[in-house]
């Protein structure tokens, strides 16, 4: 078989097909290479994206790392913050138990303390009426002693010591019974509208007594009156006790001179002041004259007990008010006296007095003939009580405890008043009040007791009884008593 040659034509055609092939291979290779370039640049892109995700998985595995160890720090902290709280818990119910404990503890003591006071001012209460009774007899019939006998200087000297040293005794209890109920709390204070010239007037009448009874006759008391009259709100009671405590004292320790009292207004207070020309006080003394049981070392031969000024700085502090003492004793030029001077301050309360009604004066009244019950279980006193009403020329009858003056005043209806003793056998007198008042509603009775506690006359009253008078009782107080009723 020959073989033809191709044309020229159709080895032309071969060769434009083929490069027809060629240039389509060249473009699909050049288009394959940009896809593979851009592809390359996209597998670049993602990788340096995975790249950056890797490094912030790594940050926030680092991160969570961190908060890892720092939550197992604070798992931690709270495990140990959690015991603590659990300690702490056990020591605050431990604390609060031993409160607890300690609050019983307290009102246990506060408990035995107030039954110590109780018995204390129970046993108080009954010293006074024991010392009381037989001083009643002891100064009542001494007085009609001296009267009934010779007026010579030797039985009234004797008259003055029995009469001053009861007085003394009195005024020991007294000072012990105050001290106690002011410790105790139970001291009341009544505040009224108190004139104080007035008042200073009478404490000045009562002192010029006991001046003129102590035979200082080189010794003289100046109240240093007010320019302006004034009314103030106070215990009209207790600021008399405050004022005789200070004036006593300076009669006491002063021999000659003067003593002075009285008072300066200042803007917001009252000053009130006691000088005297006594034997002053030191620097030592002056710190601890207030103190319970003080005495100072000038004043250690004279009576007493050293509670007077205790009481008073007790009752100034009570009433808001403040007290201290100025004094000389040492390196004074010669001729001059030493001397002390208590100042108290009290809060300046104006208050004005009512002005009382305009009563006609009533006319004397004659008790001569009048009868009386004295109900009284001590014989002493009782005769005492007797004879100081005979020499009023009243007549008595005697109940020996409240259950016979309950039944004579059942069957006598001449009875014009009755002198009850308060702790009597049998019956005590408030008991008795109270059955007389069932049927006999305006009989006078009187309270005559041994009792000074201010709960016992406020009992007295409650039961019925008109009025209290404590013992001793003298002749012109039971006659001031009697007429003040018997006038109305």
């Amino acid at each position: 078989m020959t073989n033809k040659k191709p044309t020229y034509q159709e080895l032309e055609n071969k060769i434009e097909k083929l490069t027809n092939e060629i240039m389509s291979f060249n473009k699909e290779l050049e288009f394959q290479n940009k896809e593979k370039g851009k592809r390359a640049a996209e597998l670049i892109i993602a990788n340096k994206e995975l790249s950056f995700e890797n490094e912030e998985k790594e940050k926030r595995a680092a991160e969570l790392i961190i908060a890892n160890k720092e939550l197992l720090f604070q798992n931690s902290e709270k495990e140990k913050r959690a015991v603590e709280l659990i300690i702490a818990n056990k020591e605050l119910v431990y604390q609060n138990e031993l409160k607890e404990k300690r609050a019983d503890e307290l009102a246990i003591a506060k408990e035995q303390a107030e039954e110590s006071d109780r018995l204390k001012y129970a046993f108080l209460a009954n010293m006074s009426h024991e010392i009381r009774t037989p001083l009643n007899s002891i100064i009542g019939f001494s007085k009609i002693i001296s009267e009934k006998s010779e007026d010579s200087d030797e039985n009234r000297k004797m008259r003055y010591f029995v009469e001053y040293n009861s007085n003394i005794l009195i005024k020991i209890i007294d000072d012990i019974i105050d001290i106690s109920k002011i410790e105790a709390g139970i001291v009341k204070f009544t505040f009224e509208p108190v004139n104080l010239h007035n008042f200073l007037t009478d404490i000045y009448n009562n002192q010029k007594q006991i001046l003129e009874d102590s035979k200082k006759n080189l010794l003289e008391l100046h109240y240093n009156k007010p320019k302006d009259d004034i009314t103030i709100r106070s215990d009209k009671f207790r600021l008399g006790q405050i004022f005789n405590n200070l004036i006593s004292n300076a009669i006491r320790y002063s021999e000659s001179g003067a003593i002075e009292f009285g008072f300066d207004i200042m803007e917001s207070h009252l000053q009130f002041y006691v000088k005297d020309t006594g034997v002053g006080l030191s620097e030592t003394d002056q710190v601890n004259i207030f103190s319970r049981f003080y005495k100072a070392a000038s004043n250690e031969t004279l009576r007493g007990i050293g509670l007077g000024l205790a009481i008073v700085k007790q009752l100034v502090e009570k009433m808001d008010g403040k007290i201290w003492v100025e004094s000389e004793i040492e390196n004074l030029p010669d001729g001059k006296k030493g001397g002390s001077t208590f100042y108290f301050s009290l809060p300046y309360q104006k208050a004005s007095i009512p002005v009382p009604e305009v009563q006609n004066k009533s006319n004397p009244v004659d008790i001569k003939g009048k009868l009386a019950l004295v109900a009284e279980d001590d014989d002493g006193n009782f005769y005492l009580t007797k004879m100081l009403l005979e020499e009023m020329g009243i007549n008595v009858l005697r109940a020996v405890n409240g259950l016979e003056a309950v039944e004579i005043c059942k069957v006598n209806d001449n009875i014009s008043f009755v002198l009850m003793d308060i702790k009597m056998p049998i019956m005590d007198g408030l008991e008795a009040t109270t059955k007389i008042r069932e049927s006999k509603k305006d009989l006078l009775i009187v309270a005559l007791s041994a009792h000074v506690m201010d709960e016992a006359k406020i009992t007295a009253l409650n039961a019925g009884c008109n009025d209290y008078i404590s013992k001793p009782v003298d002749r012109e107080k039971l006659y001031t008593h009697i007429l003040k009723y018997e006038n109305d």
